[in-house]
Order: C-alpha cells, then structure tokens, then sequence
C-alpha cells in the first residue's frame, strides 16, 4: 500500500509533464498552422490581383481616347474585362497564349526578382517601387495573351457579351489589334 501511495505522485507528475507537452506541441502546430494560412492568403489575394491587374491591362489601349464620356469608357473597360475572362476560360484559346498568363503568374508570386528592386534613374526608393516590374511583367503577359489568341474568338467573345445585355450587334468591337 505504502508502495502505491508513494507511485501516485510519480504518475501524477508524468501525466502532467504529458499534458505539458501536448499543451506547447499543440500551440507550435497553432502557430505552424496560422503561418501557413497567412501564407495560403497572401498567395490567394496575390492571385486575385493578378487576374485583376492582366484583365485591366486586357482592356487599356489608344482605343480608348476615342471614346466620349465616363459611362462609354466604364461599358468598354467593363465587357473588355468580360472579355479577356471568357477567352482565359475558352478551351479554344491557344495553350501558348494561356502558358504566358501562368509565366507570368509565377513571375508575379516569385519571391526574388532578376532585376534590382530600385532606380538609379529616380529617387523613389521603396517597398512599392519593387512591384514596377512585376506590373509591367503582368501588362506584357495581358497583350502577349491578346495578341496570341484568334481575332475571330475575340470577336465572338466581344461578340456574345455585347448581345447578353440585348443590344445586338458591336458598335464597337474590343479586339487585341487595332487602333
């Protein structure tokens, strides 16, 4: 009896040194856990933005400057960006035309640059300025994507979304070539 009372303390301090133990390995994997979340996050939004920043680009070009009044400007850039996702979506687009959207994709989650993230030329050093090159990457892979895919898809595109709101025919027709 004497020998069970005197093992009682020794299993009580086991247990709590396991209770301890699962107590830090649990708030670690909380803490690996939470990391990779804010990761898996960042890498979401980063993505978002992209497709946000190439659908834009899609659409800005000289073409523009012909239109009159914010309402035509907002409907062009508006079915443009219509546009470029439909053709990102159309299994006909050309697998090159879509591999430069992933390349620059992957050049715009890429953590390290080749080139040097400030300017001699300006004095504009900082955290943003190292995005500049990631834009202007995402602006060429969006006219790269335009350039490489078919005028009579882009049309029939341009096309079907002009008809969706009921107006019939394209006064006028957003295509990657032009001016």
């Amino acid at each position: 009896m004497a020998a069970r009372a005197a093992a009682q303390p020794a299993i009580d301090r086991e247990m709590q040194r396991s209770v301890t133990r699962a107590d830090r390995t649990l708030e670690r994997l909380m803490m690996v856990f939470a990391e990779v979340g804010a990761l898996w996050l960042w890498v979401v939004a980063s993505v978002v933005g992209y497709c946000l920043v190439v659908a834009v680009a899609s659409v800005l070009d000289r073409r523009m400057f012909a239109l009159r009044g914010s309402v035509e400007v907002l409907r062009y850039s508006v079915h443009g960006v219509r546009t470029f996702f439909r053709l990102a979506r159309d299994r006909r687009t050309p697998a090159a035309a879509r591999g430069i959207l992933v390349l620059g994709l992957v050049y715009w989650l890429f953590p390290y640059d080749p080139f040097v993230e400030w300017s001699y030329f300006t004095p504009l050093d900082g955290d943003w300025f190292g995005f500049f090159d990631d834009l202007c990457v995402a602006v060429i892979a969006a006219k790269a994507f335009l350039f490489l895919c078919p005028d009579g898809l882009v049309a029939e595109h341009a096309l079907a979304i002009e008809r969706q709101r009921g107006r019939g025919a394209v006064a006028r027709p957003v295509t990657p070539r032009g001016g």
